[in-house]
């Protein structure tokens, strides 16, 4: 599988997936791949074609990850343009407005709401939306210098996580398959214990959820409660209307959890 990331944020985010070792990385940014510009207008128009380096033999499955405040992310059409016979999977990472300029934010808007228009139109897979201040109200802010390093890696081992879990038979239950119209998604982390979830992304309107429970091994033997809680949390979602199954993975690992998919169909962060 190969991952694009376009900008600062894409790049930093996308750099990541090195450690994996099975994927393809390819970082796009002014400087890297894409000339300098001065301004968004200009990083569209001076899109260099990246077929014969940058993107030489990518084909297949794309995640293309990007942040839409970055002056590059204007480039982002004109990029997937040049590798349209893949299956581009796009990841969205919206800033937080506190240490963001408002010019950047609405840059931010148009840019996030005209992917995901794309991806409705079925020429894009799919996008998954990810906010960083939702991310850091979860993780904890930590240090200045490790603020942005800890909402990479969340974004990072969520995305990575997904790829694992669809290449990978669960014990019980199966993934579940969003409708066509269902294109635009986000992630939620989890606890088991709790039965709780939170969002990485304030997702509006949803209408379908995918739970994947990653389940410690002992805890598979022992917990006679597991699928009660499950229940209720398909239960509730069928009382708000909301489409949605489940499938268990057993793990290695000490702590138990789950991932929920959020999808929609509704275009996110649009001016109302």
């Amino acid at each position: 599988m190969v991952v694009i990331g376009l900008g600062t944020a894409g790049c930093n985010v996308a750099a990541l997936f090195k450690k994996y070792g099975n994927y393809k990385v390819v970082l796009l940014d002014e400087g890297k791949g894409i000339p300098k510009c001065t301004s968004v207008e200009e990083c569209e128009e001076k899109t260099p074609n990246l077929k014969r380096n940058k993107l030489k033999g990518v084909k297949g499955d794309v995640i293309f990850i990007t942040c839409g405040a970055s002056k590059v992310a204007s480039a982002s059409l004109k990029i997937m343009e040049q590798i349209k016979d893949c299956n581009i999977k796009v990841v969205c990472i919206n800033p937080d407005p506190f240490f963001t300029p408002s010019e950047y934010m609405k840059r931010n808007r148009v840019t996030t709401c005209v992917l995901q228009q794309f991806v409705r139109s079925g020429l894009l897979s799919e996008v998954t939306l990810f906010d960083n201040n939702r991310i850091a109200d979860i993780t904890g802010q930590g240090s200045v210098k490790n603020f942005y390093g800890k909402i990479n890696e969340t974004i990072a081992t969520a995305i990575h996580a997904m790829n694992y879990f669809d290449n990978t038979d669960p014990i019980f239950g199966s993934r579940h398959t969003p409708r066509e119209i269902s294109r635009i998604k986000t992630i939620a982390i989890g606890s088991v214990e709790k039965n709780e979830e939170k969002l990485y992304f304030p997702l509006d309107n949803i209408t379908e959820t995918g739970y994947i429970y990653s389940i410690n091994e002992d805890e598979l033997e022992t917990d006679n409660d597991l699928l009660s809680r499950i229940k209720q949390k398909i239960s509730s979602d069928e009382q708000a209307d909301i489409k949605s199954s489940f499938c268990i993975y057993s793990s290695d690992n000490q702590q138990s959890y789950f991932y929920s998919i959020k999808y929609t169909h509704y275009i996110q962060l649009e001016d109302k």
